[in-house]
């Protein structure tokens, strides 16, 4: 191997590799028949046969957990450092532990039921989608906590770099994109003010983002379609884990119930200025909390799911400077404070929930039926300063769906076909706050009530040995609007077993789009979707049509790259930002449309003792509204990423991350605003101001480069209780250590006409905290 193949080999990927053994008990030396050995961390699992033998093949290279256990022994967790390839072979003594059987009964659980991910419909590589696991979120050593949606960075994914705003999918915004909770839509799973996703990590098992060629069942989002998938209840025994930081704490537990059931309910709970100075009105203040529930059972020959879902967001800040040491009213500090209540702050709530009920049927060996009912909404509220008065927003949807899928396995082939119905109830106020704080007329009154019918196929077949394709057409039918198709296509061609070629088509409809500003620098703090629909208020349907390319590469054992491309074009788009520049639409939008491309190369690169991820992308966005354009806040020109994780010993690891961006635009607002990020050693966050004049053209100015490098550790122990193994995880992460000052944005003072430049986190711990699992 030539030096240069050398060095590119040592910057890319992963591969996998075989572990293999004997597991015996400790004392007689006899092998222990179906005794269960499970690698933890990579979801593999085995079980001994009469030799007392198991073998464990495709697991990914790392730090793992190995976990042996059978009835009459002592569980054991055993550390296991795996190569990149080859076999490792490890022998395994138990230790006997004489158990009381108590009387038991024994129920059917009813036939296996095959999930929607086992056929190959499912299977299929599209282009521009990925998985992200429970593993790859917590060894992913780039994150200071484990969070899917920062997970999901990179790849055609920009985040705001300290104080994301939503997920922007390859040139879109985050109102852009569909979010999916076992199926059911959720609507703006943000949290604000130090955290991102409204998903708690601890109940979910894995998400899967679709950016190009989502599945036909699903349309109304022009960007990305987010789907995440609940932790599976466990089906032997409860779980509990769990975790207290210094913002937030969570905890989730799932566990059988009678008759073959399973149930999993989790629960997350912060405060954003919990440790703030008493009486300091520059910080912001309030609540965040999100919680999940679902029961699943064996009935009439399938499995039903009921899935419930909330997110609640309260958040208050000044609405004007204070001077240093100036103190506010006792009384505003209240987490319950009403609109009428208010004294010098702005208010910002958001609250969304989601229910949904599903059931799915095998009909046969390669075929099963699914159905599924849901209702989401969402319901936000906003008291805020503007220059002529105070203003009261609120918003309000409510989505109700349903949906029947019939799926179909041939030898080669395989097929969807469904249909489905989607009722949405939009309303959208914004109401002058006049003497004495009481309402008058509207500025603004919107309501629709879209009605979407729609029907979907999809096909997908091997052409050859080699070469997949994967065909789908959606018809979506509104009344008062001509039908809309949506063809897709995905082609996936292994050239060889290390080299992959995709390419895909697809176009995409949004019939309920947003009237926020994603231009304001509210934007950090308040960021849900504010629904405007397309029926009954003269709104566009707005469409995408996105073309993608992707290669992947395994040069040698333990490589793999990726390089992509994309190119878009949206059109019929809402623009709130060229109307006005308050955080939300006031007097108005435009309409326009906006074209995208860029491309970006990841690798991945895996040992026993270590994880490297390095991301970097390219690209460009303008917005076309009238004669003008302009160059969104998020579509930074490069951005690079790139993280090393590292095992000095089985049960400590070290993490390093740098983020960089280039050509970061910005939009210069005139008007008092300060801005310190959040810090644990400050107490939170500071924001005080209402930012919403603008005093240059949108996009019109270029920010510094933004270069940040945290470092972090994490350090577990293992530990027992009551026979079961448990798992005690600390950790902290200290962010910008090199202390580079990076700016989020500028504004003039209209005193002086000076340009002030706001502050981004100076050097300061980030997270400290501790995880827990039993």
């Amino acid at each position: 191997m030539t030096a240069s193949a050398l060095l590119i080999a040592l910057l890319l990927g992963q591969t996998q590799a075989s572990v293999w053994g004997t597991v015996r008990d400790s004392e007689t030396g006899t092998a222990v028949v179906g005794a269960t050995v499970e690698i933890v961390d990579a979801s593999r699992i085995s079980r001994t046969d009469s030799a007392g033998s198991y073998a464990l093949s495709g697991v990914p290279a790392g730090a793992r957990h190995l976990r042996i256990s059978s009835l009459g022994y002592k569980s054991r967790t055993l550390h296991v450092f795996v190569p990149v390839d080859g076999d490792m072979r490890l022998d395994v003594a138990l230790e006997p532990e004489p158990i009381r059987l108590q009387s038991v009964t024994a129920r059917s659980a009813g036939r296996p039921v095959r999930t929607e991910t086992e056929f190959g419909v499912d299977r299929v590589q599209r282009v521009g989608s990925r998985t992200i696991t429970q593993w790859d979120v917590r060894s992913h050593p780039g994150l200071a906590e484990p969070d899917f949606f920062e997970a999901l960075g990179g790849q055609g994914v920009l985040l705001d770099p300290e104080s994301p705003s939503g997920l922007h999918v390859r040139g879109g915004s985050s109102d852009q994109n569909l979010f999916l909770l076992d199926g059911v839509p959720i609507h703006s799973p943000y949290h604000a003010a130090g955290h991102f996703s409204a998903l708690n990590p601890d109940a979910i098992s894995r998400v899967d983002l679709h950016s190009v060629v989502a599945p036909s069942a699903w349309d109304g989002a022009l960007s990305g379609v987010v789907d995440a998938r609940t932790q599976a209840p466990g089906t032997d025994r409860v779980r509990v884990r769990g975790a207290v930081t210094a913002a937030s704490a969570r905890l989730a537990a799932d566990g059988p119930l009678p008759f073959g059931a399973g149930a999993l309910l989790s629960a997350r709970w912060g405060h954003p200025g919990f440790f703030a100075p008493p009486g300091e009105n520059s910080y912001v203040r309030g609540s965040f909390s999100d919680g999940l529930a679902k029961v699943e059972a064996p009935i009439g020959g399938g499995r039903v799911e009921v899935l419930a879902f909330t997110s609640d967001n309260n958040l208050r800040v000044a609405s004007v400077p204070t001077r240093d040491g100036e103190k506010t009213d006792r009384e505003s500090d209240r987490a319950d404070v009403g609109f009428d209540d208010v004294q010098g702050q702005n208010l910002f709530r958001w609250k969304s929930r989601s229910y949904g009920l599903g059931w799915e049927k095998p009909l046969g060996e390669r075929t099963a039926i699914q159905a599924r009912l849901w209702r989401a909404d969402l319901d936000v509220a906003s008291y805020w300063l503007a220059a002529d008065g105070p203003l009261s927003m609120s918003s309000r949807r409510r989505t109700y769906g349903s949906r029947l899928i019939l799926l179909a396995d041939g030898r080669t082939s395989s097929s969807r076909l469904g249909f489905g119905v989607e009722r949405d109830h939009t309303s959208y106020f914004v109401v002058p706050r006049g003497t004495g704080g009481l309402p008058t007329e509207s500025l603004v009154e919107s309501r629709g009530e879209p009605e979407v019918f729609a029907a979907f196929a999809e096909h997908q077949r091997n052409l050859s040995d080699r070469v997949q394709v994967l065909l789908g057409l959606r018809g979506s039918f509104m009344a008062g609007k001509h039908p809309r198709l949506a063809p897709r296509l995905s082609l996936h061609w292994p050239i060889s077993s290390s080299f992959t070629v995709s390419a895909g088509y697809a176009r995409t409809h949004q019939w309920v789009q947003s009237l926020r500003n994603p231009e304001s620098l509210i934007d950090n703090l308040f960021n849900p979707s504010l629904p405007v629909a397309a029926e009954g208020n003269s709104v566009p349907v707005a469409q995408s049509a996105h073309f993608g390319l992707a290669i992947m590469a395994r040069p040698v054992e333990g490589v793999s790259a990726g390089l992509e491309g994309y190119t878009r074009v949206l059109k019929g788009l809402v623009l709130v930002a060229p109307a006005t520049g308050q955080p939300f639409a006031v007097d108005g939008y435009a309409v326009g449309r906006a074209r995208a491309w860029g491309g970006g190369v990841n690798v991945e690169l895996a040992g026993a003792r270590y994880r490297a991820l390095v991301d970097y992308g390219f690209g460009a966005v303008s917005y076309d509204v009238g004669s003008g354009a302009y160059r969104p806040g998020f579509a930074v020109s490069h951005s690079l990423a790139a993280s090393v994780g590292y095992y000095p010993s089985a049960t400590l690891e070290v993490r390093s991350a740098l983020r960089a961006e280039f050509g970061r635009p910005t939009t210069l607002v005139e008007g008092a605003f300060e801005w310190e990020a959040c810090s644990i050693i400050d107490g939170g966050c500071e924001v005080e101001g209402s930012p919403q004049e603008v005093a240059g053209p949108l996009g019109g100015s270029r920010l510094p480069a933004y270069a940040r490098v945290d470092i972090g550790v994490r350090k577990h122990w293992h530990w027992r209780l009551r026979g079961r193994d448990g798992v005690l995880t600390g950790f902290i992460t200290l962010s910008n250590v090199l202390g580079r000052r990076n700016l989020l944005a500028y504004t003039i003072d209209p005193a002086t006409g000076e340009l002030a430049r706001l502050p981004m986190r100076p050097f300061s711990p980030l997270t400290v905290g501790l995880e827990w699992s039993f």
